[in-house]
Protein backbone atom coordinates (compact mmCIF):
# COMPACT_ATOMS: atom_id res chain seq x y z
CA UNK A 1 0.00 0.00 0.00
CA UNK A 2 1.03 3.52 -0.74
CA UNK A 3 1.95 6.17 1.55
CA UNK A 4 -0.14 9.39 1.39
CA UNK A 5 3.04 11.22 0.42
CA UNK A 6 3.51 9.15 -2.72
CA UNK A 7 -0.16 9.50 -3.28
CA UNK A 8 0.65 12.96 -3.72
CA UNK A 9 3.39 12.74 -5.92
CA UNK A 10 1.35 11.07 -8.65
CA UNK A 11 -0.05 13.05 -11.81
CA UNK A 12 -3.93 14.56 -10.74
CA UNK A 13 -5.39 11.54 -13.59
CA UNK A 14 -3.77 8.76 -11.77
CA UNK A 15 -4.94 11.00 -8.44
CA UNK A 16 -8.26 10.89 -9.46
CA UNK A 17 -8.42 7.06 -10.60
CA UNK A 18 -7.24 6.34 -7.06
CA UNK A 19 -9.25 8.25 -5.49
CA UNK A 20 -12.59 6.15 -7.61
CA UNK A 21 -11.19 3.12 -6.82
CA UNK A 22 -11.03 4.01 -3.23
CA UNK A 23 -14.87 5.45 -3.11
CA UNK A 24 -16.18 2.19 -5.31
CA UNK A 25 -14.89 0.27 -2.29
CA UNK A 26 -16.58 2.45 0.47
CA UNK A 27 -19.34 2.57 -1.93
CA UNK A 28 -19.27 -1.66 -1.73
CA UNK A 29 -19.11 -2.07 1.93
CA UNK A 30 -21.10 0.68 3.04
CA UNK A 31 -23.85 -1.61 4.34
CA UNK A 32 -20.94 -2.14 7.39
CA UNK A 33 -21.39 1.15 8.49
CA UNK A 34 -23.08 2.08 11.31
CA UNK A 35 -25.32 5.70 11.84
CA UNK A 36 -24.38 7.10 15.10
CA UNK A 37 -27.52 7.64 16.68
CA UNK A 38 -27.54 10.86 17.37
CA UNK A 39 -27.39 11.62 13.57
CA UNK A 40 -30.88 9.38 13.71
CA UNK A 41 -32.50 11.50 16.26
CA UNK A 42 -31.46 14.42 13.85
CA UNK A 43 -32.91 13.06 11.23
CA UNK A 44 -35.73 11.79 12.98
CA UNK A 45 -36.70 15.39 14.26
CA UNK A 46 -36.26 16.56 10.54
CA UNK A 47 -38.44 14.32 9.52
CA UNK A 48 -41.20 14.98 12.10
CA UNK A 49 -40.73 18.73 11.27
CA UNK A 50 -41.41 18.16 7.53
CA UNK A 51 -44.72 15.83 8.20
CA UNK A 52 -46.08 18.31 10.45
CA UNK A 53 -45.42 21.17 7.83
CA UNK A 54 -42.66 23.01 10.21
CA UNK A 55 -39.99 22.81 8.21
CA UNK A 56 -38.59 25.84 6.18
CA UNK A 57 -36.50 24.67 2.78
CA UNK A 58 -34.69 26.79 0.14
CA UNK A 59 -34.51 26.13 -3.44
CA UNK A 60 -31.66 24.82 -5.07
CA UNK A 61 -31.31 27.84 -6.88
CA UNK A 62 -31.03 29.65 -3.85
CA UNK A 63 -28.69 27.15 -1.82
CA UNK A 64 -26.32 27.26 -5.19
CA UNK A 65 -26.24 31.27 -5.43
CA UNK A 66 -25.66 31.54 -1.49
CA UNK A 67 -22.17 28.85 -1.55
CA UNK A 68 -21.57 29.92 -4.95
CA UNK A 69 -20.37 33.76 -3.97
CA UNK A 70 -18.01 32.40 -1.81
Amino acid sequence: MKRIDDLKDLPLEEKIEVIQQLWEDVFDKQDRLQVPEAHKRILDNRLKQIENKEGTFKSWEEVISKYSKK
